[in-house]
C-alpha cells in the first residue's frame, strides 16, 4: 500500500481523479446523487490541496481567533433589519437538532456549479432551444463521454461541446485546468471529427 511505502494519502486520492472520468458516466444518475449527497463534501475538501504558504495564514488565522471552521445545514439567510449592510444566517450545526443565528458582514457563496442558467446567455439560449438539459444531479449541464451537450430528449449535438466545471456532474471531477485539459485530451478525437464533418458540408 501507499502507506506502507510512505507515500501521503493524496498520491492515492489523485489516482482516483485519474480514473473518475470513466468510473462516473458509468454509474446511474440515482447513484451519482447518492455519491454527492454523502460523499460530495469530503471528496471536494481533499481535493483542494493548499501550498504551503497559504497554508501558513490559515493556520495564523486560527491561532488569532480570526477564522473558525464551523459545520451544519443553511436554513435561510435575510438581511439585518433595520441596518444599511450586514446579514443573518439561519443554520442548523452538525449534531445538533436546535437552529442557530450568526451574523456577517459579508458572506461569500462557494457553493460551486449549480443547474442554473443564470448568469450563463449562452446555455441558458441553448435550454430555451432544447439544446442542452441540467444534469440529472442538479449540478451542472448533461454531457456525453464526448462532452457532447445532450439536448432535452437525452440526444446527444454532434457540434455542441461543453469543457470544464459546467460538465462536472456528467464527468465527476471536470475541475481544474489540468484535469480540465486531460479529460479534453481524451474527447479530442471526437471534437476533430466532428469539425471534419461541419467542414465537409456542402456550401
Amino acid at each position: 500500500s501507499d502507506a506502507s511505502l510512505g507515500l501521503p494519502w493524496y498520491v492515492a486520492f489523485s489516482e482516483l481523479r485519474e480514473h473518475l472520468w470513466w468510473l462516473w458516466p458509468a454509474l446511474p444518475p440515482a447513484e451519482r446523487q447518492r455519491c454527492i449527497r454523502r460523499l460530495g463534501i469530503w471528496y471536494q475538501v481533499h481535493r483542494f490541496l493548499s501550498v504551503p504558504q497559504t497554508d501558513a495564514q490559515v493556520h495564523m488565522l486560527e491561532q488569532a481567533g480570526r477564522l473558525q471552521w464551523l459545520v451544519g445545514r443553511i436554513r435561510g439567510m435575510r438581511a439585518l433589519s433595520g441596518q444599511p449592510s450586514g446579514l443573518e444566517l439561519d443554520w442548523l450545526p452538525a449534531s445538533e437538532r436546535v437552529p442557530a443565528t450568526l451574523r456577517f458582514d459579508r458572506l461569500v457563496n462557494c457553493t460551486g456549479v449549480a443547474a442554473r442558467a443564470t448568469g450563463q446567455p449562452l446555455l441558458h439560449g441553448l435550454q430555451q432551444q432544447g439544446l442542452a438539459r441540467p444534469d440529472p444531479t442538479g449540478i451542472g449541464w448533461s454531457v456525453d463521454t464526448s462532452l457532447r451537450l445532450l439536448d432535452r430528449t437525452g440526444a446527444p449535438n454532434p457540434g455542441l461541446f461543453l469543457v470544464g466545471p459546467p460538465a462536472v456532474g456528467s464527468c465527476g471531477d471536470s475541475i481544474g485546468a489540468g484535469y480540465i485539459a486531460l479529460g479534453f485530451g481524451r474527447r479530442l478525437p471526437a471534437v476533430l471529427e466532428a469539425l471534419e464533418a461541419v467542414s465537409a458540408e456542402p456550401g
